[in-house]
């Protein structure tokens, strides 16, 4: 059960202030010596090959299949998890040596996972676009991009089997997470009063159930001891949080052009992410706005509230709260190598960047 401090909104900083502090923390981070390049010298080379694994899956017997499974220009990915994946096994393992091969399948096996979920997603949520490209959804219709989505994650699995059967579990038991928190977030929408716990259940498993898969795998791979490799997962489990978080964040603050799809699509579809939670008991307002088939003029209002009741900020800081308790979890492994452990900070606090100005 993931414990979720609450903040205080009179404790926070503006927008503009977090914003401005967020950067100023980071810039340090940004120097050579403190990035994951120069920190990890063989992470370029080893991503080569998780991309090698991938672009060579293809539909058996039917060549001209395979930009089904590729719909997702590479230059669209982040290679988050994979890239957590082998940050993970270089943190245990050392950073002088390149990932072994079970580790790289591992990591391929973890984007699979992942790609095939924003398959499923864009056809439960009939997304027109990803990152600014046509989805699967929108380009072969919701027949086939479900199946792609069915081919890449037994692909995934067929991979961790590969490895071995505690990876396969591994694996195994997140994909069931991950299902299990699409569908309460599935059979919650429009439904109030939400809980927060009910919130943080969803996202535990729809979002980090996989990136904590991701970091055990790597610190399996790299032969940490049980207490090594909880604690990597548990690393995991926290940034996926704080991403989550952000993305919720990002919902509400970006523009189409910035996130490369729709903007403000979850408070009309019913998803209430804890922004819209934190802020409904001081806008009774918002309460009345939030129903089935409301209207675009409503939505944005509702937005509206909900950025002008602080609630933004708050989660923001708490995202930081959660990236803080997941490294505060490596430095108290001495197994870790502290240098390893500053690129993957890096690595973290990169993924919950300064979000736009509140407006």
């Amino acid at each position: 059960m993931i414990e979720v401090s609450s903040l205080s909104p009179a404790s926070l900083r503006s927008t503009t202030a977090l914003h401005e502090a967020d950067t100023a923390r980071l810039r340090p981070r940004e120097q050579p010596g403190h990035d994951t390049t120069s920190a990890f010298p063989h992470l370029r080379a080893d991503l080569d090959r998780v991309r090698g694994l991938l672009t060579a899956i293809d539909v058996p017997g039917r060549d001209g299949m395979a930009d089904l499974l590729h719909s997702r220009p590479d230059a669209t990915r982040r290679w988050i998890r994979p890239r957590l994946t082998l940050l993970a096994y270089y943190a245990v393992a050392g950073v002088q040596r390149p990932a072994s091969n079970e580790a790289v399948r591992a990591a391929a096996g973890c984007e699979l996972m992942h790609v095939a979920s924003l398959c499923h997603d864009d056809i439960l949520d009939d997304a027109p676009l990803r990152r600014g490209k046509p989805s699967v959804n929108a380009r072969w219709g919701p027949q086939l991009a479900l199946l792609a989505g069915d081919f890449l994650i037994t692909t995934a699995w067929a991979l961790f089997a590969e490895i071995g059967a505690r990876p396969a579990l591994a694996a195994a038991q997140a994909g069931q997470e991950m299902t299990r928190g699409v569908i309460l977030e599935a059979a919650d929408r429009y439904a109030l009063p939400r809980t927060e716990s009910t919130y943080f259940d969803v996202i535990r498993g729809k979002t980090a159930a996989l990136t904590e898969l991701a970091a055990r795998l790597g610190a399996m791979q790299a032969q940490g001891d049980h207490s090594v490799e909880n604690a990597v997962a548990e690393f995991g489990l926290q940034l996926g949080t704080a991403y989550q978080l952000y993305d919720d964040v990002i919902d509400l603050l970006a523009t189409k052009d910035e996130l490369g799809k729709p903007i403000n699509k979850d408070i009309p579809n019913g998803i209430y992410t804890l922004p819209v939670l934190r802020a409904l008991p001081s806008t009774p307002e918002l309460l009345h706005l939030l129903h089935r088939d409301m209207s675009a003029r409503h939505a944005e209002r509702a937005r509206q509230l909900v950025v002008a009741s602080g609630a933004v900020e708050e989660v923001r800081g708490l995202a930081q709260q959660m990236i803080d308790g997941g490294l505060s979890k490596l430095e108290d492994q001495a197994a870790i190598d502290p240098a390893a452990a500053a690129g993957l900070a890096w690595h973290a606090r990169s993924l919950v960047r300064p979000a736009p100005a509140a407006t």
